[in-house]
């Protein structure tokens, strides 16, 4: 859980998005954008789906289907996407 945590808090400080609105039902492009990164960087690191999910009230399976479709952004590199996603990596290799 500690992982899935510092994830959400590097993607919430690299967004600029305050960590309540992750679990909110705002689909606003900021927002999903956050939430795509959040679920890329949980299983690049070794975040279980049900884990990262429920740290966002989601279910399993829209965590799944939110990895897919962030990844392919990320395979065309979308640039919102790979600068959310850069940011944020550079937090987290801050942080240790």
């Amino acid at each position: 859980m500690k992982k899935a945590e510092e994830i959400l808090e590097a993607v919430a400080e690299a967004s600029g998005i305050d960590k309540k609105h992750f679990k909110s039902v705002a689909r606003t492009g900021d927002i999903a954008n956050a939430r795509g990164v959040y679920f890329l960087l949980c299983r690049k690191y070794g975040v279980k789906s049900r884990l990262a999910s429920r740290l966002v009230s989601r279910n399993t399976s829209v965590a799944r289907q939110t990895f897919k479709r962030y990844q392919e952004l990320l395979d065309v590199s979308d640039k919102k996407v790979v600068t959310l996603l850069e940011k944020t990596q550079g937090i987290l290799s801050e942080k240790g």
